[in-house]
């Protein structure tokens, strides 16, 4: 059996479902700026429909044009121009599932998520977002990048977690720096400190030099990368081999060690 019904009760619908009230430590579920609600009793579920349409639990709300929610296992997932808040967190879509009570959505479609920072705003883009919102973790695939001051990291799949204010690339992965590009099959940035390290296949272009290696790690803050494991630096027609090189990408300056072999071709 469907029930029908047009809602608009000083711009508030409150709906609590019977596992919500057996249950009392469990925040309630809030619904506001429903103009249109639509109940299937076969299904539990509630079509609602608003300009917007806010979802809201705890620390969690979820605004969108529609919203189809199940009291049963408090699902909520909404269409249209969606947009979930959460503490710092500002995620925004073209479609949302929200598991409310696990604190967990599943963004799709023109995804950019901002997460709050005091040292500046961390913004995740993809084509789909998984976020434990109580943890401030996402993982982002479908063209993922993360944009952080001058900084921005790509790759095929990012994981971010903000407590630890960490993101991890994988696949492809990029980071791009005032300094030039950084390529490599996994690179981790360490937000706060300015820092990343990069493994597997790692490649640095700034200008006229390229350096390769097995690993780097860099030092944004300075503009210093090491690279390790075995690197080779090239500029124009000129080569230098060493066990490790240290590139001031700033000063324009390159240190070897270990074992360096150069090889200069004349102009």
């Amino acid at each position: 059996m469907i029930r029908r019904a047009a809602l608009l009760l000083g711009g508030l619908v409150l709906l609590t479902a019977a596992p919500l009230l057996a249950a009392p430590a469990q925040p309630p579920v809030e619904i506001t700026g429903a103009t249109y609600a639509e109940f299937d009793a076969r299904t539990d579920t509630w079509l609602l429909r608003g300009h917007p349409v806010v979802i809201a639990r705890g620390a969690t709300r979820i605004e969108a044009a529609e919203v189809r929610y199940r009291a049963a296992d408090g699902v909520a997932v909404a269409t249209g121009n969606v947009t979930v808040r959460h503490e710092t967190l500002r995620l925004r879509a073209s479609a949302v599932e929200g598991r409310l009570r696990e604190e967990r959505v599943i963004a799709t479609g023109r995804v950019e998520a901002l997460v709050h920072r005091p040292d500046g705003d961390a913004t995740v883009s993809a084509e789909r977002v998984e976020a434990d919102l109580r943890r401030r973790h996402l993982v982002a695939t479908g063209q993922p990048a993360l944009l952080h001051r001058e900084f921005s990291l790509h790759a095929t799949r990012l994981e971010y977690e903000d407590a630890a204010q960490v993101a991890t690339a994988e696949g492809r992965a990029e980071l791009q720096m005032p300094e030039g590009r950084l390529e490599a099959g996994r690179i981790r940035a360490r937000l706060a400190e300015e820092r990343a390290e990069a493994r597997d296949g790692v490649r640095l272009v700034s200008e006229d030099l390229t350096v390769e290696s097995p690993q780097v790690d860099v030092d944004q803050a300075r503009g210093v990368a090491v690279f390790s494991g075995g690197a080779t630096a090239r500029r124009g027609s000129d080569v230098l081999v060493a066990a490790q090189i240290t590139v001031d990408l700033r000063a324009r300056r390159a240190v070897a060690t270990g074992t360096p072999r150069l090889v200069v071709t004349p102009p």
